[in-house]
């Protein structure tokens, strides 16, 4: 009996040490930036700041109209369109829906460990994330123009909120780089 004892004490404290590691390994915040360094085309450049608390910037540098009139005067080697209306700051909050579903993407990538290789390769936007984790606010920066599939999948769901975007118009504020 006393090994069973030790048994399931050893048991406990070691899932006491997996739930720690998984909470350290939560993200406090994020930021993902979009920069237009070797882009060809229609390239849109935004800055995003998300915490874990669901507070939300948006930073937008550049953004190029995409209906049908100008992607075909582009074609044709017109000028790229600026919707100076999308361009500015905005903060806010995202809907619970979106929030959750981000959250869980962020909370699937092991950002701390992942290993990935850095492809500058072509035409293309170069992405920037910072991600902060765990109660020392840790903290891992990655860059690359082509990511593995999970974390392409996170980007194009918050560029979906990106050019929805139904946030509240600030005045200029500053997102780490």
């Amino acid at each position: 009996m006393n090994y069973f004892s030790t048994f399931c004490i050893i048991l406990t404290l070691i899932g006491c040490v997996k739930n720690n590691e998984i909470k350290n390994n939560e993200y406090n915040k994020i930021i993902v930036h979009k920069i237009n360094n070797d882009c060809w085309g229609i390239c849109n450049e935004y800055s995003v700041e998300l915490t874990n608390e669901n507070t939300f910037k948006l930073k937008i540098d550049n953004f190029y109209k995409t209906d049908s009139i100008s992607v075909q005067n582009f074609i044709e080697g017109n000028p790229k369109t600026i919707d100076s209306t999308k361009i500015g700051s905005f903060s806010g909050k995202l809907n619970q829906i979106d929030f959750e579903r981000i959250s869980e993407k962020i909370n699937t990538i092991s950002f701390p460990t992942i290993k990935y290789e850095s492809n500058d390769c072509c035409d293309g936007i170069t992405k920037r994330i910072i991600y902060y984790y765990d109660s020392d606010n840790k903290s891992r920066t990655l860059e690359s123009m082509i990511f593995p599939e999970n974390i392409e999948n996170l980007i194009a769901e918050i560029d979906k909120i990106v050019y929805q975007n139904k946030f509240k118009r600030e005045s200029t504020f500053y997102i780490e780089k």
